[in-house]
């Protein structure tokens, strides 16, 4: 059986080097769409499965029972995924799929004897970025334009793309917590092309999870934090076409990790090192919090990202006394006065909306 399964993978691996069309659609009958995208190990599961649900909690279904996830499905063409997945003989591959889980591609990356790790898909589908070993960040476009974009990948942080697939944002430096750079590479070239590089001296005091930087949906600003003291945390929205163009708000005492700015461009959204998620205005004279999770000393929520029309934050709460990454509920919480919370899964993994 063993046998079989292997023989199975590697034509399946062997297809996907000739099959490297994301966006033919012809004759093609698309499945429904789900809101939310995530991977979660279940009630008895050892190794993770992908998932998908509505924001109400309907129409729970499994994408694929192995595969663990880290962007959302990709927006024009043939809608898929790229994922982390082990074949059976252990080694670990990148791979794609339509989001009911239909049509399995790996993605013919050059052979490692470091592991792949955090694969992110394009809107457009036409790039993968991937983390090779821990340091290097890689673009994949096909077999014969695979590129390097960093070997100084900032450990412990999550690389972005904007939300048209055209530019990638990243963490790089030696010690995050000493100084970085924030880079955008514009991917449509080949090779890639540099348009952005902002450095910081203060560095960013890590905390829980992975640092972000995350985009509005114009692909014009990004949001991310750097630190000045440990008490102290600075949340910057920086145009990319002119990075000496940063406002920036100052949070003390609660901190601020994970940032996003709502698509109304009126408010922020962050991760708060107290463990709560939270919102604030962008006014500097009277600025105004709400705390939408008081989750006490139990909890810390982390990855809080707004839903396209502002009515939600998607967040992971974790529990105090486990720190697995996949031992997280996925919740969401409306954003008006009933800040009311559904919890839609258990012993999950980061969530993401559909784009």
């Amino acid at each position: 059986m063993c046998k079989n399964l292997k023989i199975l993978f590697f034509l399946t691996f062997l297809l996907a080097i000739n099959s490297c069309d994301y966006c033919n659609t012809g004759g093609y009958v698309p499945p429904e769409e789900s809101d939310i995208y995530f991977s979660s190990t279940g009630v008895n599961g050892l190794s993770p499965g992908m998932f998908r649900i509505n924001k109400d909690g309907s129409k729970f279904r499994e994408i694929l029972p192995n595969g663990l996830l880290y962007s959302p499905p990709t927006k024009t063409g043939i809608k898929k995924i790229a994922y982390l997945i082990d074949d059976p003989s252990g080694r670990r591959y990148i791979a794609t799929c339509e989001i009911d889980g239909k049509n399995i591609l790996y993605v013919p990356t050059e052979p490692a004897t470091v592991p792949y790790q955090q694969p992110t898909i394009s809107s457009d589908g036409k790039c993968i970025s991937y983390i090779l070993g821990t340091r290097e960040l890689w673009l994949y476009k096909s077999i014969t334009k695979q590129y390097r974009l960093s070997s100084r990948f900032a450990l412990e942080t999550f690389q972005a793309f904007s939300p048209d697939g055209t530019k990638i944002a990243f963490y790089e430096a030696d010690d995050i917590e000493t100084e970085f750079t924030i880079r955008v590479i514009d991917v449509t070239y080949d090779p890639p092309k540099e348009i952005m590089r902002k450095k910081f001296e203060d560095g960013l005091r890590l905390w829980k999870g992975l640092a972000t930087i995350s985009w509005t949906k114009d692909n014009q600003f990004i949001i991310y934090v750097n630190s000045v003291s440990p008490t102290i945390d600075i949340i910057n929205i920086t145009d990319i076409n002119n990075p000496d163009y940063t406002e920036s708000y100052e949070i003390a005492g609660i901190g601020a990790y994970m940032p996003s700015l709502s698509n109304s461009k009126d408010r922020l959204t962050f991760a708060g090192r107290d463990g709560n998620i939270w919102i604030r205005n962008l006014s500097k004279i009277t600025p105004k919090y709400i705390n939408l999770t008081e989750s006490g000393n139990v909890s810390f929520n982390l990855y809080p990202k707004w839903s396209n029309d502002d009515n939600f934050i998607l967040y992971n709460k974790y529990f105090k006394d486990d720190l697995n990454p996949l031992s997280s509920n996925l919740e969401i919480v409306k954003t008006d006065s009933t800040k009311k919370i559904t919890v839609l899964c258990n012993n999950s993994f980061i969530g993401f909306w559909n784009r």
